[in-house]
């Protein structure tokens, strides 16, 4: 079986999948020492990995701790795998690839890999990426914001007056009192770039990813919500040539 691993900035997600591709089990953790090495304990008395694949935009460091705790707990040494100038047709936009998140080039890889036409990419998580390809498969460059947790995150921390409780319903109007300010006003600003996308009708397709694509979608994206994009780039990329 093959351990799938993207760590990201927030947490560490993975899926195990079998000769066929199937998923058999997923899960997430807290990117800490104490916290991976029990899950990776777990996986280890649970199922029979022989190959662990990683994705990731950590430091050096986290990534010789991943390491280590991989072939502690599971025996094997983990491929790693980065973002590449090109693959299967798609041409990456950077100049120097090496400085791309890798989960942004692994999830555009699947989502060129199944569409081959020009499409518009967005990664709703801790940030918020959104990628341009078009029909040739020339990644055109992307865009990088904070993500609602992080917009939440700023104004608690930077503004210590504007008091607010941290969930709110979704919508747009004019709040009321602070917490619907906050909430609503995230939401306006989200939709204001929501529109501007769905006006961008040179691209043939819409697909969203991340935790925060069930939000995207309440505020009316019109999108294909591809859940585990970046582990089907990241599959794609171990099973064949560049």
């Amino acid at each position: 079986m093959m351990l799938l691993i993207d760590a990201g900035n927030t947490r560490l997600k993975w899926t195990v999948r079998d000769a066929d591709d199937a998923t058999c089990r997923s899960g997430a953790c807290a990117f800490e020492g104490r916290a991976l090495e029990t899950e990776f304990t777990l996986l280890s008395e649970q199922l029979s990995v022989t190959r662990v694949i990683v994705t990731t935009v950590r430091s050096e460091a986290d990534r010789s701790t991943l390491d280590e705790l991989v072939q502690k707990c599971l025996g094997v040494t983990p491929e790693f795998y980065w973002t590449e100038e090109s693959r299967a047709g798609l041409k990456n936009a950077y100049e120097d690839p090496s400085i791309m998140g890798a989960d942004r080039w692994h999830a555009l890889v699947a989502a060129w890999k199944h569409l081959r036409e020009s499409f518009i990419l967005i990664d709703a998580g801790s940030a918020i990426t959104v990628e341009f390809v078009n029909d040739q498969g020339q990644h055109l460059g992307g865009y990088i914001l904070p993500g609602r947790r992080l917009q939440l995150e700023s104004l608690s921390l930077n503004t210590p007056r504007v008091l607010y409780d941290s969930d709110a319903a979704v919508q747009t109007m004019p709040g009321k009192n602070t917490t619907e300010c906050v909430h609503n006003g995230i939401n306006w600003q989200r939709q204001l770039l929501i529109d501007r996308l769905m006006a961008m009708r040179e691209f043939r397709h819409r697909v969203i990813t991340g935790g925060d694509a069930e939000h995207w979608l309440t505020l009316g994206l019109k999108a294909h919500h591809w859940a585990n994009l970046v582990f089907d780039g990241l599959a794609i990329c171990a099973s064949e040539a560049p």
